[in-house]
C-alpha cells in the first residue's frame, strides 16, 4: 500500500468505537459484511480494516477503520469476533496481500 493510500485510510476512516456504534445501530439494514485486513507497510506498526457492507436495499457501502500503532492481525481478529458478538452478524476476515 502506498503512502497516499495510508493517508486516505487515516483521513476517511472511522474510529473503532465509531464503527462499533454504527454497526450495531445499522445491523437491521445489513444483508452481508466482510472485512479485509491491511498491514500498512509504509506506516510502521499501523494497520487498518476495510469493511464491505451489502445492504438489504441492494446498495453496497464501504467503511475503513485504521487500528493504530501495534495493532497486528491477531488483535484485528479478536476485534472482529467482538464485533460479531455485539452485532450478531458473521464477519469473514481476509488478509490483503
Amino acid at each position: 500500500m502506498s503512502l497516499d493510500e495510508d493517508s486516505t485510510f487515516n483521513a476517511t476512516g472511522n474510529t473503532p468505537v465509531g464503527f462499533e456504534h454504527w454497526l450495531v445501530s445499522e445491523k437491521g439494514k445489513i444483508k452481508s459484511i466482510s472485512a479485509l485486513y491491511h498491514d500498512l507497510h509504509d506506516s510502521e506498526g499501523q494497520s487498518a480494516i476495510e469493511f464491505t457492507i451489502g445492504l438489504i436495499d441492494g446498495t453496497t457501502d464501504s467503511r475503513r477503520v485504521p487500528l493504530g500503532e501495534g495493532k497486528v492481525r491477531e488483535a484485528a481478529q479478536i476485534w472482529i469476533r467482538e464485533l460479531e458478538g455485539q452485532s450478531g452478524l458473521v464477519i469473514p476476515l481476509d488478509v490483503a496481500a
